[in-house]
């Protein structure tokens, strides 16, 4: 997952702490957590604070 904004590039890679193989059934959830983390870091940097939502498959992981 990549953002820009103004001079701001914000890589992030996501992945299983264990090291094991991403199932497409994990893809989501851990892609939520990515997008978190851009959206704090933007935030914090430019004032742009519209919370992500859950879309396109990605989103919290449910029990």
């Amino acid at each position: 997952m990549n953002s820009t904004t103004g001079s701001w590039v914000l890589l992030s890679s996501v992945g299983h702490a264990d090291g094991r193989s991403i199932a497409e059934a994990d893809r989501g959830y851990l892609l939520w957590a990515a997008k978190q983390v851009a959206y704090r870091f933007i935030g914090r940097q430019v004032g742009l604070l519209a919370a992500p939502s859950a879309a396109d498959g990605i989103g919290p992981r449910t029990p």
